[in-house]
């Protein structure tokens, strides 16, 4: 796998700094892994040159592109210009930061302006899961859609540190609008040790049933509940289809 930037990114060790492409296809060659970029002047790595990308994507199996940031805040709603998304990409992942929720927006949004203006808050409004809804749809998943058709754009929701958090993911990874199930009576519960499937019925009861191989989108049953596969592994990512 090659790891690279279209923007700039903390540095690893070992990485392969410079825009060698020898170099990097050795390092793939050796390790089967090459974390790669230009030094950057003020802080970690910049990209390669685009013919050095261009040649070196023919090295590796899988090429992880690092195409935008959020200075380490948990959510962001992009500038114009943003992400950086090379032509060859077949696969985005737009990843947030579910510990804004129940936090000001102040606190936890990057681009607090634009964020505000987006979803149509204070800077003191407290984050719930309707507003990462409407900055990863809205501000991502929408957009670059119409600008990227080639490729496929996953949402990749991180910190399920709650049961709440968790079927918010899972209503997220499945761009099953969070308005649909009521969510409150998760509120306080702690994270299953294991993943598995949360079903919540009509009238606010819930249960959660383990199932360490849960995967695939929330569906609705005849009955009018709402199955909510809960994981947090990031496997499925990488997988070819799905």
């Amino acid at each position: 796998m090659l790891v690279t930037t279209t923007t700039h990114y903390l540095t690893e060790p070992g990485a392969v700094t410079g825009d060698d492409p020898e170099a990097i296809r050795q390092a793939l060659a050796l390790h089967g892994l090459a974390w790669t970029g230009k030094p950057h002047p003020k802080i970690g790595l910049a990209p390669l040159s685009e013919a050095t990308y261009r040649t070196v994507c023919g090295y590796a199996d899988d090429v992880l592109i690092e195409a935008d940031g959020s200075r380490q805040l948990p959510l962001k709603v992009p500038a114009a210009h943003e992400p950086v998304i090379p032509d060859n990409a077949d696969r985005i992942v737009v990843i947030t930061g579910l510990s804004a929720i129940g936090r000001p927006a102040k606190e936890v949004c990057h681009r607090l302006p634009m964020a505000c203006g987006l979803l149509g808050i204070g800077e003191d409004t407290i984050i719930r899961p309707e507003h990462v809804e409407q900055a990863v749809q809205h501000g991502y998943a929408d957009r670059l859609r119409r600008e990227h058709p080639q490729a496929q754009v996953l949402i990749h929701p991180c910190q399920q540190d709650d049961l709440l958090r968790c079927a918010v993911a899972s209503l997220l990874r499945s761009e099953v609008p969070v308005a649909s199930v009521d969510l409150a009576p998760l509120a306080n519960e702690p994270r299953p040790d294991t993943p598995g499937c949360l079903t919540m019925r009509a009238g606010g009861d819930w249960c959660f049933r383990p199932d360490p191989a849960a995967c695939g989108k929330v569906y609705s049953n005849a009955e009018g509940d709402w199955i909510l596969p809960l994981y947090w592994a990031p496997d499925y990512l990488m997988k070819k289809e799905g």
